[in-house]
């Protein structure tokens, strides 16, 4: 993996600043999955690649001084941590300023949407009532939703990039988990059940 290329390279060569070569293979790993969280988080797929700029400017800044994880020794893990810490941070600083909120089309998440087997008609209508549940949700709720079960971090990993506890972004979790399929039940009037969320 490049990011993994990176890391060894500041390993062994601890007191160099970061390259540009470097620094261009820790984007290449990171910017397509921080794009995706990204524009599911703002709705808007222009205002994330603002964001992902935004977010590798800031570790183009840490790294050249040396600040961590983009020190001797750091694990790749914890580069991906900041990278979505400092992403969600800029983020939710552009929502609160902008008051806007819309959310990732989840047509690519199985585990979130509706039965796979539905028509396409029917499986488009029911991927925008999702949309507009998610809408409803927190910011908060729906960023510990997001890296959760979309992007497969821990609850401890959410809560060290959230500056919260584990316990406090299950209780998140589930909280917008309730509050989702809620609003997708009252999008969905006379369709069955509403999709299970893990």
């Amino acid at each position: 993996m490049p990011g993994e290329d990176f890391l060894m390279r500041k390993r062994t060569q601890p007191d160099r600043i970061i390259s540009e070569d470097d620094f261009a293979c820790l984007v290449d790993a990171h910017q397509h999955r921080l794009h995706v969280y990204l524009a599911g988080l703002t709705g808007q797929p222009e205002q994330a690649f603002d964001l992902v700029q935004e977010t590798f400017y800031d570790a183009w800044q840490a790294a050249c001084k040396g600040h961590p994880p983009f020190v001797a020794g750091a694990a790749e893990a914890d580069v991906r941590r900041w990278l979505y810490r400092v992403a969600t941070n800029n983020a939710l600083s552009l929502l609160r300023h902008h008051r806007l909120i819309q959310w990732e089309p989840l047509d690519n998440h199985a585990e979130l949407l509706p039965d796979a087997r539905t028509p396409f008609d029917d499986h488009l209508a029911e991927s925008d009532i999702l949309r507009t549940a998610l809408a409803r949700l927190a910011p908060q709720d729906a960023v510990c939703l997001l890296l959760r079960v979309v992007h497969g971090f821990s609850a401890r990993e959410v809560g060290e990039m959230l500056r919260t506890s584990p316990e406090n972004v299950n209780t998140r979790l589930a909280r917008a988990k309730q509050r989702l399929r809620a609003a997708y039940e009252q999008r969905l009037p006379n369709r069955g059940e509403a999709p299970t969320f893990p």
